[in-house]
């Protein structure tokens, strides 16, 4: 994997909240290892986005939430 794909890889971890450990990001990796390479990237970047997605959309949740005190 190039540098420059793996920075942006791991941008995305680091968004959908995966740990950045090698660890981490192997218990991630693993779920995928089954497909071949390029299957692999695209399927785990989808899951990637979808988990950021998420946490996202909970923490704008949680935002507002806050916001509302009354």
């Amino acid at each position: 994997m190039s540098q420059a794909v793996d920075k942006i890889m791991r941008t995305i971890e680091q968004r959908a909240g995966i740990d950045q450990t090698p660890e981490g990001r192997l218990a991630f990796w693993i779920a995928f290892s089954h497909l071949r390479y390029e299957a692999r990237i695209k399927a785990g970047a989808e899951e990637l986005r979808r988990r950021a997605e998420a946490r996202d959309a909970a923490e704008a949740e949680r935002r507002k939430r806050e916001s509302t005190w009354w």
